[in-house]
């Protein structure tokens, strides 16, 4: 049921009067006035309740049977006038699975009561309300069928109360729903709650401004709590329109927050609002990792601003608020992506970027774009002072073809820019009016910006909407500079020559444009006789020829602008160097006394350098630590080496003891043959010829002899002389040991060896007088004892 049943049920209500005072209208004019008699002075003027009555009565002519008008009018409301019981759903059930929550109230600014309610878990498109409307003091039920909807709007006597039904009529059975409400019409007038709510979070603080648009509504109140939490709290009253800040919040939570106003006799019902979710507050600014400013040509320069938040923050998008430093535009551009591109002109420009979300904003964090230079924009713009109230520029004639609208920046270091905007079509030059005066002394730089919108030449936005043209400094009076520069050093010193260097003068002191430096310089004794030399305004460096050796000078500068020089450095006082003569004289002398520093150097050091070598790298090793040495004692027979060692101990500890050892095969199968005597004899008569003559003399030559019986399988006429053992020999020890360990064993010998007697070997070693030194040395050596004469006896013998 639609708005227009509510105007329906109010004319059924009053065309009963009608019809009881009356007599029924005989025609549509007469049924219109009728109408709006019964609607009375509130519905007058109301075109759907008009035409809702030519529609139902325009038949009501002399062709029709004119009836009653509360017939017609009960007829096409579809109400009817029932008794009491008129409610046949008392079978129905109440749940709140089903049809629940039913309403009934009045808005302050609407002339109509309604009945809203919420449908149950089952329905749908289809389902269908009926609406029951009682008063039993009057007497009257009212029915509201085939509701499609979940609100209606009903006609009701004020001073009753009323009872109000909604049942779910598409179910026929038993699964039916109901929902129940009752209240006095007095006490049902509602202000409804506001949606106009802003609120802001900031230094764990919630800032909450709401307003209504009943003008009845003076006060509200706020509840809020944790998100998902249980309990809520309740503020105090707030005046409406007033902000109320809600302070020790905790930034990282989210928060629900309900408002609604305050009662009054105007406003008898006051629901909540819907809840708000406050999400956290935002507290790390936004970073800026990249600002590349891109001339793009014609004026124009690219910025490409990137910037990133906290991974802990949770924010809906970003805000890059652009403002030109003379503060004529300021443009607002809201992304969610965390770069953005602009297109700008030469101006210097501010930029502030911040976080935001339901919540608020987070700090801002700030940014600039400075203004082109001067390296390129020499000679694009001519500036003359008129007078102290204003200035004239002039610019490239070519511009006036496509331009008329133009804006000039100007301002000096430190300040805010100023700007003018103006028009010009035909001259390429125009005087520019000042409300402050340019000061004296004091640079001013210029820029001159074109713009293409002909109807207007104020700025309408920032982002690609003007261009640069030109570019010029200017001094409104020049005066001489009023500091000198400082910090003059001599960066090369020869003995006729001095290379200065000095630093700048700051451009506040200058006054004026800097034409040069001026740099005087004369020996220390004759200042009043000094010379000048004149440098351009780029350098800070300065060569001074022809100087004399060994001299002290005295070196002081000044600047100067086209208004004259300025004030005179104090004097610095730089010396030359002596003549070159000198020189190789001095270096000389170094050279020479550092070679007999060396020298004693390296004499001092001999002695530690001779320990150094002996401990860390000695001349001769020691056999006796070899590992291959200490090893031998297990491989060999402690019978075969036992007299070799006890002989060559003997020899070590006497020198002049002669010793003869011989060894017998112990383990031939065969007695000692009759050829062993000769052989013996053989050797004592060789004996002569070997030994020394006198064994008595002390200083006699000394003969050892080591005479050694030993067998072999190989034929001696085909063997070779065993080669004597070398200072790190192992494999020759094992040679001869193991030659010794098969005469005493010749079952271990090849079977295949020939069964005649093996060979004698003599083996005569003669040592010869060594002094004490060679006698301590050979002790260290028992290789030296172990490497004997070897003399071959035939087998004949």
């Amino acid at each position: 049921m639609g708005r227009d049943d509510g105007f329906v049920s109010v004319l059924t209500e009053r065309s009963e009067l009608l019809a009881a005072r009356a007599r029924p209208p005989t025609s549509p004019r007469s049924w219109r006035r009728a109408a709006r008699s019964a609607m009375g002075s509130k519905s007058r003027g109301s075109a759907s309740a008009e035409l809702l009555l030519t529609l139902l009565f325009g038949c009501l002519s002399a062709r029709c049977q004119q009836p009653s008008a509360a017939e017609a009018l009960r007829s096409a409301a579809a109400v009817s006038k029932v008794a009491p019981s008129c409610f046949q759903h008392e079978h129905c059930h109440s749940s709140q699975h089903g049809v629940h929550e039913l309403d009934c109230f009045q808005e302050v600014k609407s002339v109509y009561f309604n009945c809203v309610w919420k449908p149950g878990h089952q329905s749908s498109n289809k389902t269908s309300y009926t609406l029951v409307i009682e008063q039993k003091t009057r007497g009257l039920c009212k029915k509201y069928p085939n509701i499609s909807g979940t609100f209606s709007y009903i006609t009701i006597y004020r001073r009753y109360n009323i009872t109000a039904y909604v049942v779910d009529t598409s179910n026929d059975g038993r699964n039916c729903t109901k929902a129940i409400f009752s209240g006095d019409p007095k006490n049902l007038i509602r202000c409804a709650p506001t949606k106009d709510v802003h609120f802001r979070r900031y230094l764990r603080q919630l800032e909450i401004t709401a307003s209504w648009k009943e003008p009845s509504v003076t006060y509200y109140v706020v509840q809020y709590r944790e998100r998902n939490s249980l309990l809520w709290s309740k503020s105090a009253e707030i005046l409406i329109k007033k902000s109320w800040t809600l302070g020790n919040l905790t930034a990282s939570l989210s928060y629900e927050v309900q408002i609604q106003c305050v009662t009054n006799n105007q406003c008898s019902q006051c629901p909540w609002s819907e809840t708000f979710l406050i999400p956290p507050e935002l507290t790390a600014r936004p970073v800026i990792e990249k600002l590349d400013v891109i001339p793009q040509g014609k004026g124009k320069r690219l910025v490409v601003v990137q910037w990133k938040l906290d991974s802990t923050e949770e924010a809906d998008g970003y805000q890059m608020t652009i403002t030109k430093a003379s503060g004529e535009r300021t443009q607002r551009v809201n992304t969610t992506l965390p770069w953005i591109r602009i297109i700008l002109s030469g101006s210097a420009f501010n930029i502030s970027i911040i976080a935001f979300n339901g919540a608020g904003t987070s700090p801002a964090v700030p940014a600039g774009v400075p203004p082109v230079d001067g390296s390129d924009w020499a000679d694009t713009l001519n500036v003359t002072l008129v007078s102290e109230t204003g200035f004239t520029i002039v610019w490239n004639s070519s511009l006036t073809k496509s331009f008329w609208c133009y804006s000039v920046e100007w301002w000096r270091m430190g300040e805010i820019p100023l700007s003018h905007s103006f028009y010009q079509r035909k001259e390429n030059s125009a005087t520019i009016p000042l409300k402050v005066p340019l000061q004296p002394y004091k640079r001013y730089t210029f820029l001159l910006h074109v713009r293409p919108d002909k109807d207007t030449c104020n700025l309408k936005s920032i982002n690609n909407s003007e261009s640069t043209c030109g570019r010029a400094e200017a001094y409104a009076t020049e005066g001489t500079p009023i500091s000198a520069p400082l910090n003059i050093t001599a960066l090369r010193v020869t003995t006729n020559s001095l290379v200065i260097e000095w630093t700048s003068i700051p451009e506040e002191d200058l006054r004026g444009f800097l034409l040069g430096y001026k740099i005087y310089y004369s020996e220390a004794s004759q200042e009043n006789r000094s010379s000048t030399v004149t440098v351009g305004p780029r350098g800070n460096t300065r060569r001074l020829p022809n100087l004399k050796a060994r001299t002290v000078y005295s070196v002081s500068i000044s600047a100067f602008t086209a208004a004259g020089e300025g004030v005179r450095s104090s004097p610095v006082y730089l010396k030359t160097k002596l003549p070159g003569d000198w020189n190789v004289i001095g270096a000389t002398v170094g050279v020479t006394g550092g070679i007999i520093f060396l020298f004693l150097l390296a004499h001092s050091c001999n002695p530690l350098f001779h320990r150094a070598k002996a401990l860390f790298w000695p001349s001769i090793p020691n056999p006796g630590n070899s590992n291959a040495i200490q090893k031998i004692d297990g491989i060999f027979d402690q019978e075969v080496l036992e007299p070799i060692i006890e002989g060559t101990t003997a020899q070590g500890k006497e020198s002049d003891a002669s010793s003869l050892i011989i060894i017998e095969d112990r383990g031939a199968s065969e007695p000692t043959s009759a050829s062993s005597p000769l052989l013996l004899q053989e050797v004592e008569d060789l004996s002569p010829a070997v030994l020394p003559k006198e064994e008595n003399e002390a200083s006699s030559r000394e003969l050892k002899l080591n005479l050694t019986l030993t067998t072999n399988t190989h034929d001696l006429r085909s063997t070779t002389p065993a080669p004597c053992a070398s200072d790190y020999t192992t494999m020759e020890l094992f040679q001869q040991a193991t030659a010794l360990r098969t005469a005493n064993h010749p079952s271990t010998a090849p079977a295949d060896m020939d069964q005649q007697p093996p060979p004698l070997l003599l083996v005569v070693q003669a040592s010869q007088p060594k002094d004490a030194a060679q006698i301590k040395e050979e002790k260290d050596y028992i290789q030296q004892s172990l490497c004997p004469n070897v003399v071959r006896i035939p087998h004949q013998w």
